[in-house]
């Protein structure tokens, strides 16, 4: 079930990505890691940061179009793969 609800994850943020134009980027391997401190959630993602140098832009403004595009395709696919995005 884990893996599953990553994978999902995984590929909600690749479109987010792809949408957003910014999957032409060497970006490697995309995973979701489980943060040490709880209050950071459940999973993590530093696409924002290993984006943000090749873009040139700031991570914290790549997370911020990330999270908007993920919104937006979350409000096309079934609550189920979206529930535990949060800010």
């Amino acid at each position: 079930m884990k893996n599953d609800l990553q994978q999902r994850l995984i590929d909600l943020i690749t479109a987010s990505l792809k949408e957003l134009k910014m999957d032409a980027f060497e970006r490697g391997e995309l995973f979701l890691d489980s943060p040490q401190d709880a209050r950071f959630g459940d999973l993590s993602c530093n696409i924002a940061l290993r984006l943000a140098r090749e873009a040139k832009r700031p991570s914290r403004d790549i997370a911020n179009e990330l999270l908007e595009a993920i919104r937006r395709k979350s409000l096309r696919t079934p609550p189920a793969s979206t529930s535990m995005i949060s800010r």
